[in-house]
C-alpha cells in the first residue's frame, strides 16, 4: 500500500517540485535582442527592395581572371545611378559552381546571399561511347545567407552556427573572405562601368 501511494502521490508531486523551481532557476532561452531583430528585417527589406529594383539599374557584365576557379568567373553589377547596389559573382568549377550575390546600401556591404551547386560529373563529359558531351545534372544545392552590419557578420544562415557576432579572428574566416571579395568585386565592378561610360 505505501508503495503504491509513493508512485501515485508523492513521486509525480516530487517530480513536479523539482521541475517547478528548475524552471523558476533555469534561464529562459535568450531571444535576439530588439535591436537584432529590427536590424534583420531593416536588411532584409533593403534586400527586397534592391532585388525589385534591378529590372531599371544599369548592368555591367565583365569576366573575371582571378584564379579561383578551374572554368572561369564573371560578374554582373547593377548600378541605380551612379550607386552600386548589387554584384552577382559566378564561379564555375570542374564539379560545380557558385553563385555569390552581394547587395549594398550606400558604400556598405548589407548582405551576401551564396549558393553553392555540385554537378553528377564534371563538365565537358561525353557520353558512353565517346560521343556527344553531356551537360552535368545538379546533384545538390546549398545556399547561405550573410547579413552585415558596417564590418560586422551579424548573422550566418544556413550554416551550422547561427545567430552569432564574429568581429574578427583568424583572417581566413568567412567574414574576412567576404568582406575581401566584396571589395575586389566592386573594384572590379567600378572599373568595368568607367570603361562602358
Amino acid at each position: 500500500m505505501l508503495i503504491r501511494l509513493l508512485r501515485i502521490a508523492i513521486i509525480p508531486a516530487v517530480f513536479a517540485a523539482v521541475f517547478a523551481v528548475a524552471a523558476y532557476c533555469w534561464p529562459a532561452p535568450a531571444a535576439a535582442p530588439k535591436g537584432k531583430n529590427d536590424a534583420l528585417s531593416s536588411i532584409r527589406r533593403q534586400v527586397v527592395a534592391i532585388e525589385n529594383g534591378t529590372v531599371s539599374c544599369r548592368r555591367v557584365e565583365r569576366e573575371l581572371d582571378w584564379d579561383v576557379s578551374a572554368e572561369g568567373s564573371c560578374l554582373t553589377a547593377f548600378f541605380k545611378g551612379k550607386s552600386l547596389v548589387k554584384i552577382v559573382a559566378r564561379f564555375y568549377g570542374e564539379m560545380g559552381c557558385m553563385v555569390e550575390e552581394y547587395y549594398y546600401s550606400g558604400n556598405s556591404l548589407i548582405f551576401v546571399l551564396r549558393t553553392s551547386f555540385l554537378y553528377d560529373e564534371p563538365i565537358g563529359c561525353a557520353d558512353a561511347d565517346g560521343g556527344e558531351v553531356l551537360k552535368p545534372k545538379v546533384v545538390s544545392r546549398t545556399t547561405d545567407r550573410f547579413y552585415f552590419q558596417g564590418v560586422r557578420l551579424v548573422r550566418w544562415d544556413g550554416h551550422k552556427l547561427r545567430d552569432f557576432d564574429w568581429t574578427g579572428g583568424n583572417p581566413s574566416d568567412e567574414r574576412t573572405r567576404l568582406l575581401d571579395s566584396s571589395r575586389k568585386l566592386r573594384k572590379e565592378a567600378l572599373a568595368a562601368s568607367s570603361r562602358r561610360n
